[in-house]
């Protein structure tokens, strides 16, 4: 092969690697700005919604899940255009690919170990409430625990017992054996 051939050869290969770096460095900083985006408009739409409040009421602690779930959708974008930019590069493997499932299997574990005590608890509020097995004001004894009931939350009921105040998850009472005194 001529050495015109050779540097023709490599010009072409050369430039089609500075494109295919421009491309990758269009599609990584397009994620960046579509992660902010999103980040920020579900941060919005759930402040629109009240989940805060929501949550708050429910748990009565004060959080900042509008936040943290906006962060949650940013970050997802911004790795998976991390992904498809490192794609373009030819950079990627199957242990790339992987890695990623894995993230995403990782977070969804983290939710739903989250949040698995909270849908039992919240079903049971509707059974007390719905079937009404206690009202407000009603002395009670489950699980060891007794008092007189202050307040029927979502996920857990509030009971006073000689000044102290104890709070029982809601599926307590649908799981155990329940004893209510009538006020």
């Amino acid at each position: 092969m001529a050495l015109w051939d050779q540097i023709t050869v490599l010009y072409a290969s050369a430039n089609d690697l500075f494109n295919r770096f421009i491309v990758a460095f269009v599609i990584f900083l397009v994620g960046l700005v579509l992660g902010r985006l999103a980040g920020n408009f579900v941060t919005k739409i759930l402040k629109e919604l009240e989940v805060g409040k929501v949550v708050k009421k429910a748990t009565k602690k004060k959080t900042k899940i509008e936040r943290n779930v906006g962060k949650i959708v940013s970050w997802v974008i911004y790795i998976f255009a991390a992904i498809i930019a490192l794609d373009q590069l030819g950079l990627t493997t199957p242990l790339l690919t992987w890695m990623g499932i894995a993230l995403l299997v990782l977070v969804v574990l983290a939710f739903a170990l989250g949040i698995k005590d909270y849908i039992p608890n919240l079903m049971a509020g509707f059974v007390i409430q719905t079937k009404s097995l206690f009202k407000e004001g009603d002395d009670v004894s489950v699980a060891d625990v007794q008092g007189t009931v202050v307040r029927i939350g979502l996920v857990e009921t509030e009971l006073k017992n000689k000044g102290d105040h104890i709070f029982v998850p809601n599926a307590t009472f649908t799981e155990q054996k329940l004893h209510v005194k009538k006020s």
